[in-house]
């Protein structure tokens, strides 16, 4: 079911859709085509996670991304080419507030590599991620 309604149906043929579903509430995926860098990028992000550790990146980092969605989608849906610049610049900036020990540059490419998708932004990846790594016992 999850390989039909998910992996097929919003990336295609080639696909893989990884789900999250706790007893405390709604399934959270990650969906990608097996030969996306995301991949990568999605475990790298879940390495770095830490929790409340002064290393890597927190998960409340991760949560606060799903509280500037608006003006996140604005920037998608600009028609300014340097979207990906200007992402990894406002992510950059989330990650230099969480005051961790991360190189703040390659983490917010790494991040943004992980929730956008095409023109989405699906923040669950990492959120996925986390949990996947052991970092977020919340998920």
């Amino acid at each position: 079911r999850l390989l039909d309604a998910k992996a097929k149906d919003e990336a295609g043929r080639g696909a893989c859709a990884i789900e999250l579903r706790k007893r405390n509430g709604g399934s959270r995926y990650f969906v990608r085509k097996w030969n996306d860098t995301a991949w990568d990028s999605f475990k790298k992000v879940g390495k770095s996670i830490k929790g409340d550790k002064k290393v890597g990146v927190s998960t409340s980092m991760v949560y606060r991304l799903e509280l500037f969605r608006d003006g996140i989608e604005a920037i998608l849906k600009s028609d300014n080419q340097n979207k990906d610049t200007m992402l990894e610049k406002f992510i950059k900036k989330q990650l230099e507030r969480s005051q961790l020990s991360v190189d703040e540059e390659e983490m917010a490419k790494t991040i943004r590599e992980v929730c956008i998708n095409g023109e989405r932004f699906e923040p669950e990846g990492l959120i996925v991620a986390a949990f996947m790594d052991g970092g977020d016992k919340n998920a």
